[in-house]
């Protein structure tokens, strides 16, 4: 069976924090295999120290194939649409996907505010419950 190229991109959108190290797949569907690449902003990527990529065959056909993209060290730079590319002579097919995330700085600001944000509405709370307590227990002694 001889066909284009079909690319299913499993998670469209990644979320992963500075410095740390993501990896992006895509499964592809095709006879023959072609060629098979990662573009970032229109470009292709090559494997380096930063990019590690990889391809491989999935199962016992010979027409199904797992590409990843793994990303050392994320930056701030590094945020941002992706797309996976498989070409054969039939056609050409993209998966398109995304890493988004938060600096530290930004993520521990984040989770200040959420946490203040929280307690306050746990003391706002314990003083409610603390002042029906209070007039209940007047209430009863009068």
């Amino acid at each position: 069976m001889l066909v284009a190229p079909r690319v299913t991109v499993p998670h469209r959108e990644v979320s992963q924090q500075v410095g740390a190290t993501t990896v992006m797949t895509c499964l592809i569907l095709t006879n023959p295999a072609g060629t098979f690449s990662w573009l970032r902003h229109g470009r292709k990527l090559a494997g380096d120290s930063k990019y590690e990529l990889a391809n491989w065959t999935v199962g016992e056909y010979q027409y199904r194939y797992m590409m990843a993209l793994t990303i050392h060290d994320l930056a701030l730079t590094d945020y941002g649409a992706y797309q996976c590319v498989a070409e054969n002579v039939y056609g050409r097919s993209e998966g398109d996907m995304s890493v988004f995330g938060m600096s530290s700085a930004v993520f521990t600001i984040f989770v200040r505010i959420v946490l203040t944000v929280i307690l306050q509405n746990v003391l706002k709370q314990a003083a409610l419950l603390y002042s029906s307590m209070n007039q209940t227990v007047v209430l009863f002694t009068s």
